[in-house]
C-alpha cells in the first residue's frame, strides 16, 4: 500500500498548488463581497464547481482561516468572515512594524554591500513600466517582488516567512487599490521608487521611516478601494 511518503512528488507538489490557487479564488471574492459574511462553504459544491478534489478545497480553508477569512464550527461546517475595515487596520498594523524592521535591517545590508541597491532599483524600474503600460497582474507581482526582495536583505528568515503570509491577503486588497484609483499610475510607483532609494541609501534610519511611510499610504488606499468595491457590491448601488 502506498505511503504518504512514498507518493510521487510531483502529486505533493500539484496538490499544492492547487491548494493555493483554490485559496486565491476564494479569498478575492470574499474581500470583493461577492460571498456574503456568514455564507457556509460547502466542500463537495465548491469542489465541483472549481473542478478539485475535496483536498485543495480544506487545504484552503485552512489557510483562509488562518486569514481569518472563515472560521469552522465544530460539527456545523465552515463560514465566511467579513473582512471589515478594522481587520484591514488590524493587518496593516502588524505589517508595519515588522515592514519596517525589514527595510532597517536591509538598509545596513545594502550599507555592507551596495551592489544589492541595483536589485531593487531595477525592480523598480520594471514596476514603473508595467504600471505605465496598464499591466495589472504584472503590477500586483511586481509589488510583491519589491517587498520580498527587502525582506530577503534583512537577512532574517523568520521574519520573511511571516511578512509572507500577512501579505496574501494585503496582496488581494492592494489589487483593489490598483483597480479603483485613477491616479495609480503615477502614485504608486513613485511611492514604491521613495522606500526603495530609502533602504539603497543605506541608513536604517530613513529606511524605516519611509517604510513607515509606504505602508500608511497603502493601507489609506486599502481602505478607500475596499470601501469603494463594497459600495459596488451593496444591493440598490448598482
Amino acid at each position: 500500500m502506498e505511503t504518504a511518503t512514498e507518493r510521487p512528488e510531483s502529486l505533493l507538489v500539484s496538490r499544492d498548488l492547487l491548494g493555493r490557487k483554490v485559496a486565491d479564488i476564494l479569498r478575492r471574492q470574499i474581500v470583493l463581497g461577492q460571498i456574503p459574511d456568514g455564507t457556509r462553504l460547502v466542500e463537495d459544491d465548491l469542489a465541483s464547481r472549481l473542478g478539485v478534489s475535496r483536498g485543495p478545497i480544506r487545504e484552503a480553508f485552512t489557510t483562509l482561516e488562518r486569514e481569518r477569512l472563515v472560521r469552522t464550527r465544530p460539527g456545523k461546517g465552515t463560514y465566511v468572515r467579513a473582512l471589515t475595515e478594522d481587520s484591514v487596520r488590524q493587518l496593516f498594523a502588524v505589517r508595519t512594524i515588522l515592514e519596517v524592521q525589514a527595510a532597517e535591517l536591509a538598509a545596513r545590508r545594502v550599507a555592507e554591500e551596495p551592489e544589492q541597491a541595483a536589485v531593487l532599483n531595477a525592480l523598480v524600474e520594471r514596476f514603473a513600466r508595467a504600471a505605465a503600460e496598464g499591466r495589472m497582474s504584472q503590477i500586483v507581482d511586481l509589488d510583491h517582488d519589491i517587498h520580498r526582495k527587502i525582506w530577503e536583505l534583512s537577512g532574517n528568515e523568520h521574519l520573511a516567512d511571516v511578512l509572507g503570509y500577512l501579505t496574501e491577503l494585503s496582496t488581494v486588497i492592494v489589487a483593489l487599490e490598483f483597480e479603483s484609483r485613477a491616479q495609480w499610475r503615477e502614485v504608486t510607483p513613485a511611492n514604491h521608487r521613495k522606500l526603495v532609494e530609502a533602504v539603497a541609501s543605506g541608513d536604517p534610519e530613513v529606511a524605516g521611516q519611509w517604510a513607515r511611510q509606504h505602508l500608511e499610504a497603502s493601507l489609506q488606499g486599502a481602505l478607500s478601494a475596499l470601501r469603494h468595491v463594497r459600495s459596488i457590491q451593496a444591493p440598490g448601488t448598482r
